[in-house]
C-alpha cells in the first residue's frame, strides 16, 4: 500500500499560466513566487507536482477542487 500520493497539474492550452498560479496561490496555499514558477512549468514542461499528501483521499480533493477552477490535474502514487 502507498503511503505517499502526489498530485500533478497537466497543460491543457486552454488555461493560461495566470490563473493556473491565482488557482495553485489559492488552492495549494502557495505564495506568489512559487504559484508563479510551478504554472511557468505547468507551461514549459507541460506538468508539474503541486502538492504531496500521505493520504490518497486528501490528494483526490485538491485535484477535484482544481478542476473545478479548470485546471487538469491528476493523482500519482509515490
Amino acid at each position: 500500500m502507498n503511503e505517499h500520493w502526489e498530485v500533478v497539474v497537466h497543460n491543457d492550452d486552454s488555461q493560461s499560466a495566470l490563473l493556473a498560479a491565482f488557482v495553485l496561490r489559492e488552492l495549494c496555499a502557495l505564495e506568489i513566487p512559487e504559484a508563479g514558477r510551478l504554472a511557468q512549468e505547468i507551461e514549459a514542461e507541460g506538468v508539474a507536482q503541486v502538492g504531496r499528501f500521505p493520504d490518497q483521499a486528501q490528494a483526490e480533493d485538491l485535484v477535484v477542487a482544481l478542476q473545478r477552477h479548470g485546471l487538469h490535474g491528476a493523482v500519482r502514487p509515490l
